[in-house]
């Protein structure tokens, strides 16, 4: 599984320079008062790990180490507003520089600047024309580093050689995520291909969905609709459960079906997604009418079904009942997690083996004025703070959160 372990914040505006951060391989817990960049963070490494480009416009120079499958990627990131702009479209070039250390492979330095791309490996000239003519595919490891037009790709982290991660989006505090994804009947598309899963559906629909919709349209192509039974996917059944119900089913629309004569193939544009679970005396609710909690609980289980390695979110645990909170962990599992939280019984289901695993779980985020300027500041615990948590939670008195507080560290 793919793990980020350090980020430095070389450049980035309203943060301090030189911000460095090490994490841990299973959960990341964010802690600091509103207002001292906890969700600017997690925005920030949703970035890195895959998203818009156009957020990452503007003037930042970022490193980050990450492994996967015993190879450490070393990832340099530079980003500056290019000079020459198209006004219509109003998109801002980007330069960009990739480096990539691969284990026991020479990195490959990517370099592109408006119009002119250079990739080099040591003192040798791999390349050097125009963008849209580089094909990292070829010079490096398989899409190790896109770039298109002149802005960079940012999911190229997530194409790392062996990787099987969808890049992550954050999910929010307040359910938005989930509710946009529900509520969209617009359709996305699902590739024809069994054995190929387009990039739009696999934002909507986990791999084990979209296996079981391409079983049905293989039984009947025209038909306007899909249903997803347990059986079909049993992590419906495990949703199901967390959520005090008996079963659940999954339903989405067909908005339509282009057939391309050539191939003899046809696209399915699938829309509003549903949920809809069945309770103990029978009745059954759609997944808007459960509760607040239940809703939240439901978005979790639902977002880390569709993202296998690297778990994002902020404030996970509004509205759920301490039961949900343990479950919440539970799914976590072995994956990374990056959260922001307020709330005291989230802290209290973490447990450590060290002080270093400390050090290593806790962001602590506050703001400091420096040349009569508001920073963000960004740490992990020194190697003081963390013994003297770990030296207290040994003693097993105390919760987590009473021992952060009782020494001034959230």
């Amino acid at each position: 599984m793919l793990k980020l372990q350090r980020l430095t914040i070389h450049r980035l505006a309203r943060v301090r320079p030189g911000t460095e951060l090490v994490f841990n391989d299973g959960v990341n817990v964010l802690l600091g008062v509103n207002g001292t960049g906890k969700t600017t963070l997690l925005n920030l490494l949703e970035q890195i790990l895959g998203g818009d480009p156009d957020e990452l416009a503007g003037d930042m120079h970022l490193a980050c180490v990450l492994a996967n499958n015993g190879d450490r990627f070393e990832v340099d990131l530079q980003t500056s507003p290019g000079r020459a702009r198209k006004a219509a479209a109003r998109r801002r070039s980007i330069t960009v520089n990739a480096l990539l250390a691969l284990a026991g492979r020479p990195p490959v330095r990517v370099v592109i600047r408006d119009d002119r791309a250079t990739a080099s490996q040591g003192d040798g000239i791999l390349f050097e024309g125009a963008p849209g003519d580089l094909d990292l595919g070829v010079l490096f490891a398989p899409a190790a580093a896109l770039v298109e037009s002149g802005v960079w790709d940012p999911s190229i982290i997530a194409r790392i050689p062996g990787s099987n991660m969808i890049t992550p989006v954050r999910l929010d505090e307040a359910n938005e995520w989930f509710e946009e994804l529900t509520d969209d009947d617009s359709g996305f598309v699902l590739d024809p291909a069994p054995d190929v899963v387009a990039s739009e559906a696999a934002d909507y629909l986990p791999p084990a969905v979209i296996a079981a919709i391409h079983r049905q349209i293989a039984d009947d192509p025209a038909r306007d609709g899909f249903r997803v039974e347990s059986q079909q996917w049993p992590y419906l059944a495990d949703i199901a459960a967390a959520l005090g119900m008996q079963d659940a089913t999954l339903t989405v629309d067909v908005a339509r079906i282009d057939h391309d004569p050539k191939t003899d193939t046809s696209t399915h544009a699938l829309g509003n997604l549903r949920l809809y679970f069945t309770k103990a005396d029978g009745s059954r609710l759609r997944h808007d009418q459960l509760s607040f909690g239940q809703r939240r609980l439901l978005a979790f289980f639902y977002y880390a079904a569709l993202y296998p390695d690297i778990l994002i979110a902020d404030e996970l645990t509004n509205g759920m009942h301490h039961a949900m909170i343990e479950k919440c962990i539970d799914l976590i599992g072995a994956r990374q997690a990056f959260l922001a939280t307020q709330n005291p019984l989230l802290l209290d289901s973490l447990s450590f083996e060290s002080a270093d695993e400390v050090r290593r779980t806790f962001i602590l985020c506050t703001t400091d004025v420096e040349d009569g300027r508001e920073r963000m500041v960004w740490r992990n615990m020194s190697a003081d703070e963390a013994e003297n948590f770990y030296r207290d939670y040994k003693v097993g008195i105390s919760h987590v959160h009473d021992i952060l507080r009782s020494w001034g560290l959230w």
